[in-house]
């Protein structure tokens, strides 16, 4: 029998790092994004 306890915390492990990869992700192109702006800025 597996431990619900420990089904859930692994559960919650996974949750809390594809958050981070989702927030990491999220700021690199926030970043890139950014940078094409003022790249653009720059052009006109």
């Amino acid at each position: 029998m597996f431990d619900l306890k420990v089904i859930r915390n692994s559960l919650v492990l996974i949750f809390i790092s594809l958050l981070i990869a989702l927030l990491w992700s999220l700021r690199a192109s926030s970043a890139r994004l950014a940078v094409w702006v003022d790249q653009l800025g720059k052009s006109f």
